[in-house]
């Protein structure tokens, strides 16, 4: 578009044109094509490779799963990739430094994990490698542990119709500190760890309702197991 512009430029009547290029003219062209090279922006940070596999509770090559890095630097830039008919994953663009790696598979019982709460007995993730600019991290192993259960909760008011308003899960583990949280309506189906694990429901209005079918309110569920559970909210008085 400058070259069109520069060569567009009208001549001076009274003025042969001049048989010699023209020296001022052949600078402003030169600094016109080198202008943007002065105004580039910075590279983007160094970046390499991981190069690796994922096992089964089994030790058995997973195809299909899905395999995540968190960059140490931030862990809200996740990177995915999946893994191919022998387990195997390459994961590009990766930035340079410490990077955690895991991986889930919902459909084989292995939910994403990137609550610990999730944590599955065995489960040798995240797991943490450390990446170099410009090279390939190869042979990084990720290894899964026990396959998780199914629980599929109704949640429904005295009256046995379905909780019209939204309702707050809180699980909390004897093996781990903190609890884990999450938004649910009327009904929901997930993967839980086969762990022994504590559940109660909050909603607005209602008062707080705790598993408590055991003795000590947790519940047991074993790999694969699918668990059905209603929960009946009574209204505050």
């Amino acid at each position: 578009m400058w070259l069109g512009i520069i060569s567009a430029a009208p001549t001076v009547a009274t003025a042969p044109a001049s048989r010699h290029p023209n020296p001022f003219a052949s600078l402003v062209i030169l600094l016109v094509l080198t202008a943007p090279l002065a105004h580039q922006e910075k590279q983007p940070p160094d970046t390499g490779t991981i190069e690796g596999v994922v096992l089964d509770d089994q030790g058995k090559p997973l195809a299909d799963a899905v395999v995540y890095g968190l960059p140490e630097r931030d862990m809200r830039d996740q990177i995915h990739t999946t893994t191919d008919k022998n387990g195997r994953f390459t994961l590009h663009s990766v930035p340079a430094g410490g990077i955690y790696l895991s991986a889930f598979k919902e459909s084989d019982w292995y939910p994403y994990n990137f609550f610990s709460f999730f944590l599955t007995p065995g489960q040798k993730t995240p797991n943490k490698v450390q990446v170099k600019g410009g090279q390939t991290t190869a042979s990084a192993v990720i290894r899964m542990g026990e396959r998780a259960a199914r629980l599929n909760i109704k949640i429904e008011d005295e009256r046995g119709a379905p909780l019209s308003s939204a309702a707050e899960l809180v699980f909390t583990r004897p093996d781990m500190p903190g609890e884990y949280s999450r938004g649910v309506n009327s009904k929901i189906s997930l993967l839980v760890p086969p762990v022994p694990f504590t559940l109660a429901v909050r909603a607005e209005g209602y008062e707080p309702w705790h598993y408590a079918a055991t003795q000590d309110r947790l519940l047991r569920l074993r790999p694969r197991q699918t668990f059905d559970l209603t929960v009946t909210l009574k209204r505050i008085r």
